[in-house]
């Protein structure tokens, strides 16, 4: 079972597909979000591969102003409108059923968040580089987030850090199975 682990929504409890979704643990949204801290109270915010919409969800009820969810499943997607619908059904005009790097080059997605957290399948495609890789890279380009915006890319424990020049590694930390890696985006 997800809850919300703390804030406004405080213990509501979220759906979660049975099958096809790695739902980020309490413990590692418990982290995430002290580690950040009030630093994004009133902020807008993006919760790529959202699944369950646990992450934006946790980040709404700890104060921040605006929250984007991308889901490309369609049955995880329509559990995710669920769930955001249930804490304010306006919000889930954010949700969007895309693919998360369609997301990124889009011409209607936000300008400049200030915070953008991914969660991708621990594995990526076969032949494919690494979903931080490609997630940095589309990032480094793309408007939605702004010049010294934070983005958090959640990860498997044993794979590298990966290392792009547009942005700073701030820190990474390991919970259990999961990797956290904090990263600042350089100004132009």
């Amino acid at each position: 079972m997800v809850r919300i682990t703390s804030g406004l929504y405080k213990g509501r409890k979220l759906r979660v597909p049975r099958v096809g979704v790695r739902p980020t643990k309490d413990m590692v949204r418990e982290a995430l979000f002290s580690a950040l801290g009030d630093s994004l109270i009133g902020k807008r915010m993006a919760d790529l591969f959202a699944g369950s919409g646990a992450v934006g969800l946790e980040a709404l009820s700890r104060g921040v102003g605006e929250a984007w969810w991308v889901e490309e499943e369609e049955r995880t997607f329509d559990l995710l409108k669920q769930n955001v619908g249930m804490i304010d059904p306006s919000l889930t005009t954010t949700c969007l059923r895309m693919d998360s790097f369609a997301w990124l080059k889009s011409t209607f997605s936000p300008v400049g968040l200030d915070f953008v957290f991914a969660d991708p399948p621990y594995r990526p495609p076969d032949g494919e580089r690494s979903w931080g890789e490609r997630l940095l890279e589309a990032l480094a380009v793309s408007p939605v987030l702004k010049p010294e915006g934070l983005f958090v890319l959640e990860q498997r424990h044993n794979q590298p850090v990966i290392d792009n020049p547009a942005f700073s590694m701030l820190k990474f930390k390991e919970y259990g199975e999961s990797m956290l890696v904090y990263y600042r985006k350089h100004s132009s």
